[in-house]
């Protein structure tokens, strides 16, 4: 698991352990030798009014050994979602995007080669079992409409607005913190709900 919020290329390589030939009769170290099924990812973060771009330059990661990749409209930590499937514009079976290849195919591969996000937060996550190899490029585009917010660092203010849309936005931190709501303009008098909090402290 790594987190960060640089932009460029990001290269992963894996090469298949050496195993030698049984000598004298004596039996190869097969558990140390097996196919590692655990899952990695790539955590991107950027300014809450940027969005991620991921584009793929080059994938050897081969279905047929197990391999496999997914890009994620957001991010996943032990099975929970952000922003929640109630908080995001789009249904999961859009924000996840699975694909592994033939490495003989590529670049033919049928492989959706660039992919962004909705919000400032993306994860790449990938898993290789035996071998292979990627390199994703990421660059942070402005994003004129931020509604769901990653808190990225110790910034003192985060606003978040629905720009008069029906629709949640949320901001998230990962880590322990402290938020002290300083304003709030929610709903109206039309709507029976009005309200106006000088300092609120969670």
């Amino acid at each position: 698991m790594q987190v960060t919020s640089e932009d460029g290329e990001f290269v992963f390589r894996k090469v298949a352990p050496v195993v030698s030939a049984p000598k004298h009769g004596r039996l190869i170290d097969i558990l140390g030798s097996a196919p590692s099924m655990e899952v990695c990812g790539l955590y991107f973060v950027t300014d809450p009014d940027k969005i991620v771009e991921v584009s793929v330059k080059h994938l050897d990661v081969n279905c047929d050994t197990g391999g496999l990749m997914s890009f994620v409209d957001g991010w996943e930590l032990n099975g929970m979602y952000f922003p929640t499937e109630q908080d995001h514009p789009k249904g999961m079976e859009q924000r996840v995007e699975e694909f592994c290849n033939d490495p003989k195919l590529w670049p033919y591969s049928p492989v959706r080669k660039a992919f962004r996000s909705s919000q400032n937060a993306a994860l790449v996550q990938y898993r290789i079992p035996i071998s292979g190899s990627f390199v994703v490029s990421v660059r942070y585009l402005r994003n004129p409409d931020p509604c769901n917010v990653m808190a990225e660092g110790v910034a003192p203010y985060y606003t978040l607005r629905n720009h008069g849309k029906h629709r949640n936005c949320t901001l998230t931190a990962v880590f322990p913190a402290v938020i002290s709501l300083v304003g709030i303009d929610v709903g109206g008098r039309k709507d029976g709900v009005n309200y106006d909090v000088s300092r609120v402290r969670y």
